[in-house]
């Protein structure tokens, strides 16, 4: 087929002539696609004045009704120009073509990269449609996107030199309005253009093409500024409609010190308030830009600063001071001290008799062993007696093991117990009266009367020994008696 407007050769499915732009009425289709938005009233050239009035006022300009015709806007050829720009990759020239009146923030990259991904030849399909439907029937639907967003629609404007003569048509595209959240006010900024936020309310923030855009907010008060910034990926929710709740790093800071009446420094500087006064303060920022302390007087009037705290996070802050901490924790010390020297005594007079019995007939065990193991310079004997791996257990170890072959041996006579004392509830003091003779090699006798002292420790029942230490000690050489 060929075009009938300027005669180039036309391919099969075309819908509008690759050279002048001119529709192909021969391939037009009754099908169009379904309409995704709600359409819009009837397009139709606003006739104000009557046909012979029209000519009168050409042929008074020197203008024939060929020129009125021939200037009309031809879509399909605007279409096609279109095209060729995104073909091109042209986005300056590619969004030039749209209007854009009322849009406040747009980005020609971004665009076209959301045309692209949206899929321009559908989009360019759709448009040509729109076009025929607009000559057809006098109407025409916006452009939405795979969200729902409207992206374009078929719109009327002023035609040749602002006369009502006919409706020039534009491809008008449709902005998403980003709305914005706060949780304190602040001044919030894109391209220069300042919104102010409100505390807890959805701001406008004006409206933009799909795209990336890059931030700032400021947030002023007694304290210091609070600074952010950042990046807002416009897309729409399916209404054209973005919201984003603005990352706010501050906020109040609960404050507590040693001393309620000691004066708070911010950096360094004095804020000329109290603590006391200021139990809850801010907004201010968590970027480690501030740091507290506090300064008061000690006992002798020496100024006196406290630790210095540098804000990271909405954490509590208490700001201590050394000289009231080393008074705290003597203070804890003495309480805990008390407590544990009543929970001892609460424990020792919980000791009965018979654990005390239980504990003196261990010791007169031990020594019944002990003399086995003496004799017999076994040190098997008496190895249940004390706590695996303890320094005593290791000390009689290698004193049995030091005995050599020469003849000796030891006879005990006594080992009564005197005393048993309860030091906590699971420890002993046993004092006993010891009296063992000793015979060497060259038939020597020697008599020892000894006082001890053991420690015993009883864990759940099985007792061993702990400490044993000699207070007194008599020797007697007896071999003639």
């Amino acid at each position: 087929m060929t075009c009938s407007s300027c005669g180039h050769k036309a391919n099969q499915g075309e819908k509008f002539c690759q050279n002048c732009g001119q529709t192909l009425k021969e391939f037009k289709t009754d099908t169009k696609p379904s309409p995704q938005l709600k359409t819009k009233k009837p397009f139709r050239n606003k006739l104000l004045i009557s046909v012979a009035g029209i000519f009168v006022l050409l042929a008074a300009s020197g203008i024939g009704a060929n020129y009125v015709i021939s200037n009309q806007i031809d879509l399909n050829k605007k279409l096609k120009e279109m095209d060729r720009d995104f073909q091109n990759r042209n986005p300056e020239a590619f969004l030039a073509h749209f209007e854009t009146e009322g849009i406040e923030h747009m980005n020609a990259d971004h665009f076209y990269n959301y045309i692209n991904q949206q899929d321009w030849s559908i989009i360019r399909d759709q448009l040509s449609n729109e076009i025929e439907s607009l000559e057809t029937n006098g109407f025409a639907d916006p452009l939405t996107d795979s969200e729902g967003n409207k992206i374009l629609a078929l719109v009327s404007g002023e035609g040749l030199w602002g006369l009502p003569i006919y409706e020039e048509v534009n491809f008008k595209l449709h902005p998403t309005e980003v709305f914005i959240l706060s949780s304190l006010d602040a001044q919030f900024t894109v391209n220069e253009i300042d919104y102010s936020l409100k505390q807890d309310e959805w701001v406008s923030a004006g409206t933009y093409l799909p795209g990336s855009y890059s931030w700032t907010s400021v947030l002023t008060n007694e304290f210091g500024d609070i600074t952010g910034d950042g990046d807002l990926f416009v897309n729409g929710d399916g209404e054209n409609r973005f919201e984003l709740e603005l990352p706010v790093t501050a906020g109040m800071i609960e404050l507590t010190s040693d001393v309620k009446e000691a004066e708070l420094y911010i950096n360094g500087e004095a804020s000329g308030k109290k603590v006391s006064e200021l139990a809850s303060f801010g907004p201010i920022a968590y970027d480690q830009s501030m740091v507290l302390s506090a300064m008061t007087k000690n006992d002798k009037g020496e100024s006196v600063e406290s630790e210095k705290v540098t804000i990271e996070n909405d954490q509590p802050v208490h700001l201590k001071f050394s000289h009231i901490q080393d008074q705290l924790v003597a203070e804890e010390k003495a309480e805990l001290e008390e407590e544990a020297e009543k929970r001892k005594l609460e424990a020792i007079a919980a000791v009965t008799e018979e654990q005390k019995t239980e504990v003196a007939g261990f010791i007169r065990d031990f020594r019944d062993s002990y003399e086995y193991a003496l004799n017999y310079e076994d040190y098997s004997y008496i190895s249940t007696y004390f706590k695996s791996g303890s320094a005593i257990e290791d000390e009689y170890r290698e004193y049995l093991a030091s005995f050599d072959d020469t003849y000796f041996h030891f006879d005990f006579l006594d080992h009564s117990v005197e005393k048993v004392e309860a030091l906590e509830a699971n420890k002993f003091k046993v004092t006993t009266n010891e009296t063992f003779d000793f015979y060497n090699h060259v038939d020597e006798i020697w008599r020892y009367d000894r006082v001890k002292e053991y420690i015993v420790v009883d864990k759940y029942g099985d007792y061993t020994i702990e400490v044993i230490d000699v207070l007194d000690d008599e020797i007697e050489d007896v071999t003639n008696n």
